[in-house]
């Protein structure tokens, strides 16, 4: 039998920007027709997480040593110093531009749901 988990959120998931200004999208109310919406998604994983292209792999800066992780990041090293004028420090920073693919799309359905009074 299938397990049902109920999901609240407090918050709007998301938000629109359509001739300049800025709407909430929630994503369980349908306004324009008084409905609501349940969505119903599979137990476990419905999808992964692809690593995409960092903006250094475009343009790398001069002095930057990069490194490329396996899982999608992408580690930077540099240093300043006195031939910038500046104290002798080393900087290392993480970044990563991960995109999430939903693989299980089949197994996610939309209930739109009205006349709830």
């Amino acid at each position: 039998q299938p397990q049902l988990n109920r999901v609240s959120h407090d918050k709007p998931r998301s938000t629109h920007s359509r001739n300049g200004k800025r709407t909430i999208v929630d994503p369980t109310m349908d306004d324009a027709n008084d409905s609501e919406r349940i969505v119903f998604l599979p137990t476990g994983t419905i999808g992964e997480i692809q690593p995409s292209v960092e903006d250094s792999d475009l343009i790398p800066e001069a002095n930057v040593s990069y490194i490329n992780s396996n899982d999608g990041i992408k580690v930077s090293q540099w240093s300043v110093g006195d031939s910038t004028g500046q104290k002798p420090t080393e900087y290392t920073q993480a970044a990563g531009r991960l995109l999430p693919i939903i693989t299980e799309i089949k197994g996610i359905y939309s209930l739109k749901v009205t006349n709830l009074s």
